[in-house]
C-alpha cells in the first residue's frame, strides 16, 4: 500500500509540473494578446510565478501601449531577479505614465544592481511624489553613498513642498538615509526634525529621532 501511495504521489508531481509549465507558456503567449485586459493579467501573474522564461517577454511588455501592462511588467521583473531587466527598467524611468515610472524605480531596488544608482538619483527630481518616494526606497536598498547628498536635497525639497503627498517622500528619504548610515545626514536630519515638529507630525518626528540616534 505504501508503495502504491508513493507511485501516486510521483505521478501527481509530474502532472503538476506539466500543468505549471503549460500555464507559464500560455501566460507568455497572452502577453501578445490583442485584448489589453488579457495582457494585463498575464503581466501581473509573473509577480508570483518565478519563471525566468518570462523575462524577455516582460521586457517587451514594458513597451506595451497599455500603461497597466507596463506597470505589471515592471512589478514582475522586479520579482524575477534577473539583471538583464536593469537596462529596460532604467529606460522605463522616462515613461510618460507616473505609475510606470514609480514601479520601475521600485523594481530597480529589488534587482540590487548599482547601474541603477545614477538613474534613481535623477528620479528623485521627478514631478510625481510617488516616483520620488520609490526612488528613495530603492537607493536605500542599493546602499551606495553616492546617493547621500541627493537624498538630503530631496528631503529639503519635500519639506518645502506643500503637497500632502510629500510627507511620504520625506519618510522614505529618511528611511533610505538611515540605511546608508552616513554621518553627513545627521545635521540635515536635525534641521528637518524641527520643521516636522512644527508641523505636528509626531510619528514622523519619532522616526527621524531614531534615525539620528542610529547615525550618531
Amino acid at each position: 500500500m505504501k508503495r502504491t501511495w508513493a507511485v501516486l504521489i510521483m505521478l501527481l508531481a509530474v502532472f503538476a509540473t506539466h500543468a505549471v509549465a503549460y500555464d507559464v507558456d500560455k501566460l507568455i503567449r497572452d502577453l501578445n494578446e490583442s485584448i489589453p485586459s488579457v495582457r494585463e493579467v498575464a503581466a501581473r501573474s509573473f509577480i508570483e510565478l518565478n519563471d525566468i522564461r518570462a523575462v524577455g517577454p516582460l521586457i517587451e511588455a514594458l513597451k506595451d501601449e497599455d500603461s497597466v501592462v507596463r506597470v505589471n511588467a515592471a512589478r514582475s521583473l522586479g520579482k524575477l531577479n534577473d539583471t538583464s531587466a536593469v537596462g529596460p527598467l532604467i529606460q522605463a524611468l522616462d515613461d510618460e505614465d507616473a505609475t510606470v515610472r514609480g514601479r520601475a524605480a521600485y523594481a530597480l531596488g529589488e534587482l540590487n544592481d548599482i547601474r541603477a544608482v545614477g538613474p534613481l538619483i535623477e528620479a528623485l527630481k521627478d514631478e510625481d511624489s510617488n516616483v520620488r518616494a520609490y526612488a528613495a526606497l530603492s537607493l536605500g536598498e542599493l546602499n551606495d553613498t553616492r546617493a547621500v547628498e541627493p537624498l538630503i536635497q530631496a528631503l529639503k525639497d519635500a519639506l518645502r513642498n506643500e503637497n500632502r503627498f510629500d510627507s511620504y517622500v520625506q519618510e522614505t528619504v529618511v528611511e533610505a538615509l538611515g540605511k546608508l548610515n552616513d554621518t553627513r545626514a545627521v545635521e540635515p536630519l536635525i534641521q528637518a526634525l524641527g520643521d516636522a515638529d512644527c508641523q505636528g507630525r509626531r510619528k514622523t518626528v519619532q522616526l527621524w529621532r531614531n534615525k539620528i540616534v542610529h547615525l550618531s
